[in-house]
């Protein structure tokens, strides 16, 4: 997946952090950033609301009690398409989304400018 990011010429002279990215050499790797924990804690309610809803509330516990990375023992494979689907169709994802954009723009990426995001659309497979 290729992502095109327009940056105004006074943004892209004054930020190195952006230049270093256009170039095509160098990868931004996030691993810590604003309200890390809640946005976490908010997408794994709503993949669990999306578990239940698929598959019932004994499916929910078991992958609560064992983890998500214990999923694959316990949601069956042929409804993961269902749940990529309810879980890229949450609002509350998409808020979600929008909100780290604007976080990391700003608090990462040192965006000292006005800049503008545009509604997010989540790539299906």
């Amino acid at each position: 997946m290729k992502t095109t990011v327009e940056i105004s010429e006074k943004t892209q002279s004054s930020n190195q952090i952006l230049e270093d990215l256009l170039d095509g050499e160098h990868y931004f790797v996030l691993n810590d950033f604003k309200n890390k924990k809640e946005l976490h804690d908010a997408v794994k309610q709503v993949m669990l609301d999306g578990i239940e809803k698929l598959e019932g509330a004994k499916c929910r516990q078991l992958v609560e009690k064992h983890g998500l990375c214990k999923l694959h023992e316990y949601f069956p494979a042929d409804k993961l398409a269902d749940l990529d689907l309810l879980i890229k169709g949450s609002h509350h994802i998409k808020e979600i989304v929008l909100q780290l954009t604007f976080s990391v723009g700003k608090n990462n990426l040192k965006i000292s400018d006005e800049f503008f995001m545009e509604k997010i659309r989540l790539p299906s497979k």
